[in-house]
This record gives C-alpha cells, structure tokens and sequence, in this order.
C-alpha cells in the first residue's frame, strides 16, 4: 500500500490515505478529471456508477449529491467504500452486486467505466468488455441518461456516433479516456471533443467539431513544428486545431 500510495499522489489528493491494487489504481480515473467530469452531472437525484473501481468517478460524483457505486468485485467494493469514508463522502454507498442486473430506472443518471482487461489482457473492443457491447446497450435502454467511460481507442457503434456526444479527455501528457454522453448529459450530440488540461491551470481546454477536417500542405517549414496533443489525435480534431491557428501539415495526411 506504501508503494501504490507513493504511485497515486500523482493522481489523487488524499493518496496518502486511499487503498489500492495495482490494477485498480491503473484504472482510476484521477481526480482532476473526474472533478471536471462530474460538472455535467444533475444534482437533484440519485446516480449510479457502475463497475466503480476504488472510487475516483464515485467520488466526484458524491460531491454533487447521493451516488449508488456498484461493483462485482468484492476487493473493489471494500477499498471504494474505505476510499469514500476516508474524503468524508456520507452520500456515497457502495454495492457488491453485477452492474447488468441493476434496475437503472430508479437513477436519475449513471455512469459506467467497463473492464477493459479480461483475462488480463488490455482490449479496446467494446465487444470484448465486461459489461460488453450488448449488455451496455440493454442498460442503454432501461436510462438513456448515461455516459461511457471508454479506452481512447475504442470503436463505437454508428448508432451511438450520431446519438452521442463524445470527449476525448488527457491529462499528463497523455490521451486517458473517451466518453460518449448521451442524451441531457451531452451538450452537442453529434459533435466530438478534445479536452486537455494543462500543468498549472485549473481549467482544461477544449476545442470541438467534426472529425476529418482536412489540413492543407504547407509549402514550406515555419518556425516551429507542432505535435497535438494525444487527444487532439484520438478525437481526429487535428484538422479543426490547424484551422483555428493557421496552422498546415509538414505532409499530406
């Protein structure tokens, strides 16, 4: 616990007090985004976050008000409900039971973050999750206000392309999540997102639009030569980026 407490100060403000897996801790999201996160969220009304992990969504979400975390893994239910007593979150319960057997209709709201590693091996197929594709689209369907949290790679139905609004979320240099936010949680159904946050600034950056924007060739290297961000490149907004600021491509594509 030392170990994994030393690793999460990066990630969390408490960790110092928090309990870990390894794998766990990995999955987390930290708590910067999961503050950022959680803004979109109704405050009136009980919420649901699904395959809650050791907590960091959950306890964002129980800042804004009651929150149901819910888990099959025993070890998760014990170290997210620790982790929630230990922030002083009294809103927040934790719950050892299967996130597909859930009644979603007594939720205002609920959130999902799907095990990606079954079997041990990372999988950016929606179809291979735990819930998987099927499944999520059944809960889909018993609350459509949801949101998704997703590997940056993950390949979305068509039908959730146009429904959706999805973010790609980085922090510390890397490209951490995709979300798809459906119905009153997304702000733009249809549109997509890259949000950065940067070192030493309290709110991230945000640019949107649509994805395939093309970038035209430059005749010549300027001055300086720009990398996007992960996000921007996840997102396929690098089009949308090199127009807002004049930017061109060192090369077709």
């Amino acid at each position: 616990q030392a170990e994994l407490r030393r690793r999460a100060g990066i990630k969390f403000k408490h960790a110092s007090r928090m309990f870990f897996t390894r794998q766990l801790l990995e999955q987390a999201t930290d708590d910067q985004i999961a503050g950022y996160k959680a803004q979109r969220w109704p405050v009136d009304g009980r919420l649901a976050d699904l395959c809650c992990g050791i907590g960091g969504d959950l306890m964002a979400l129980a800042r804004r008000g009651p929150v149901a975390g819910i888990d099959r893994d025993p070890v998760a239910v014990v170290l997210a409900a620790a982790n929630c007593r230990t922030a002083g979150l009294t809103s927040a319960e934790v719950q050892l039971a299967d996130a597909c057997g859930q009644d979603l209709a007594a939720f205002v709201a609920w959130h999902v973050d799907p095990d990606r590693r079954v079997e041990g091996k990372r999988r950016t197929r929606v179809e291979c999750h735990e819930p998987d594709l099927d499944a999520l689209e059944r809960l889909l369907a018993r609350n459509h206000q949801a949101a998704f949290k997703l590997a940056p790679a993950a390949g979305l139905p068509a039908s959730w392309l146009e429904a959706a609004e999805l973010e790609w979320i980085g922090n510390r240099g890397e490209c951490r999540q995709q979300m798809v936010w459906f119905r009153d949680l997304a702000r733009d159904p249809g549109k997509r997102l890259a949000t950065v946050f940067v070192a030493g600034q309290a709110e991230p950056r945000t640019i949107r639009g649509g994805a395939g924007v093309e970038t035209p060739t430059a005749e010549a290297l300027g001055r300086y030569v720009f990398e996007p961000h992960a996000a921007v490149l996840a997102a396929d907004l690098t089009g949308v980026l090199a127009s807002q600021h004049s930017l061109h491509c060192v090369s077709p594509g």
